[in-house]
């Protein structure tokens, strides 16, 4: 349906690759004279290499989707991540060939250059398509056959996405009661209308959205489409089941829907994971909590009472227990206790507030990271109480289980921490935080971790981001 969308997103990809390779030879010409750059050609592989390192870096944050409707500023992000990447491409090329000359000056030139014309690129496509669009002669007329829920909701994204390239003629009406759609519900005809309509109105494509079954009505509105060589897409009628995130695969000859995707069901994602929570686990470890540790535990044996340390059983991957460290920020003997928000809050001790106001409650669990317990970025991990409370009104919760637990997590950078005061009202903050926790599953990328990294980072240092 959006092959014209998909041509322009090749048309850009080699656009980009010729601004990489201007940029590239420019900034060496700049940094070098021209017969140094020919008698070094192992520096023509580097031009290769940056063409795979664009195409792997853009293609996982998802560059070229929907080029269209994105700010320029959520683009601009994008683009710092790829140069990034290409950056960081160069310094290990030079480092294995044992470069002198294209180095600093060179490497510096090159990422300012390609930054600045991959925007400007940017820039003057999303100009040049949206004056297209303001043209009506450039729009594909297009109705949709249904008038349920899910050819109300599609109607919706042609109306939110302008950049698709649609003008929506109306709906066609299957001969039933139509779903209210309020004011915007706009009727074409009726599906005994629909031929000569269709010829009338030189309409463009068709989508048939039907809810139920509708075998004959479909096959009836395929030969009429084919007839008129009108372009013909269907929807699922278990369209409403599937999450954002679905994908379609083939198991033999069989086309099968996967409800939601889950980048780190990959094997190769899962190992980029794993080898970041190491290496991460590892250097706080060895660097950070040898000597903090020990400070932290001597504290707490001069203002409080018990161990320093609460090992307490969470729920893990797949819903498997284990044992979860952190330090201990109340009272010994009830920490395990299952208590609503505002008690927990008079059980914490003088040293415990600040513990957790600098988040240092949670730095043990760089060893459950260490024993692949936990990862550094995930769903915080549940308590068994907290959890089987949150199930009765929660039913997707099982499904925060399919990636490992996190020290920090998206739910979290966003202010979806600890419990609330109402009942109500916490019971609207837990179905919150799941949510952003299934976002997570499904949207999982390493620059993502990366981001919530450094946003705990940020929000820990400005105040904002406090243990629970």
């Amino acid at each position: 349906m959006f092959s014209k969308k998909q041509s322009y997103s090749k048309l850009l990809v080699l656009i980009d690759i010729l601004i990489l390779t201007a940029a590239f030879f420019a900034a060496a010409l700049i940094a070098q004279p021209a017969h140094v750059l020919l008698e070094r050609n192992y520096m023509f592989i580097l031009v290769l290499l940056l063409w795979l390192l664009w195409g792997f870096s853009t293609n996982n944050n998802s560059f070229y989707t929907d080029f269209y409707s994105k700010r320029f500023s959520y683009q601009y992000i994008k683009i710092i991540r790829s140069v990034f990447v290409q950056i960081v491409g160069i310094l290990f090329f030079i480092f294995m060939v044992k470069e002198d000359l294209y180095s600093r000056n060179f490497i510096t030139l090159y990422g300012l250059l390609t930054t600045f014309l991959i925007s400007l690129r940017v820039i003057l496509f999303k100009e040049f398509f949206f004056s297209r669009l303001k043209k009506e002669a450039n729009l594909r007329k297009l109705i949709i056959v249904g008038t349920g829920h899910t050819a109300a909701s599609f109607m919706e994204i042609l109306k939110d996405d302008p950049s698709l390239g649609y003008k929506f003629e109306g709906f066609v009406v299957p001969g039933r009661e139509p779903y209210d759609m309020g004011k915007d519900f706009k009727i074409f005809c009726s599906v005994s209308e629909l031929e000569p309509m269709v010829k009338k109105h030189d309409i463009d494509e068709i989508v048939i959205a039907l809810d139920g079954e509708e075998k004959e009505l479909t096959e009836e509105i395929l030969k009429i489409s084919n007839r008129n060589a009108v372009r013909a897409h269907l929807i699922p009628d278990f369209f409403k089941y599937l999450s954002k995130k679905f994908q379609v695969s083939m198991f033999g000859n069989y086309p099968i829907v996967t409800v939601r995707n889950e980048p780190l069901e990959e094997i190769h994602w899962r190992i980029v994971k794993r080898a970041f929570d190491i290496a991460v686990s590892f250097l706080s470890l060895t660097l950070i909590c040898s000597w903090l540790f020990t400070f932290i535990a001597v504290i707490h044996w001069l203002t409080a009472k018990g161990s320093p340390f609460f090992i307490q059983d969470r729920i893990g991957k797949d819903g498997r227990l284990f044992r979860c460290f952190k330090f201990r920020t109340m009272k010994p003997g009830i920490s395990n206790v299952f208590v609503s928000a505002e008690e927990r809050e008079k059980m914490i001790t003088p040293f415990g507030k600040f513990l957790r106001k600098s988040n240092l409650d949670e730095l043990p669990q760089m060893i459950n990271v260490f024993l692949g317990d936990m990862s550094v970025v995930g769903p915080r991990p549940h308590a068994v109480a907290f959890n089987n409370d949150y199930r009765e009104f929660v039913e997707e919760i099982e499904l925060r289980n399919l990636v490992k637990p996190g020290i920090t997590g998206w739910a979290q950078v966003h202010g979806l921490r600890g419990d609330a005061g109402d009942k109500e009202e916490n019971k609207a903050l837990i179905k919150k935080r799941i949510e952003y926790d299934i976002w997570y599953l499904e949207n999982w990328s390493f620059w993502l971790d990366i981001q919530i990294i450094l946003l705990t980072f940020w929000q820990i240092v400005a105040g904002k981001l406090t243990g629970k």
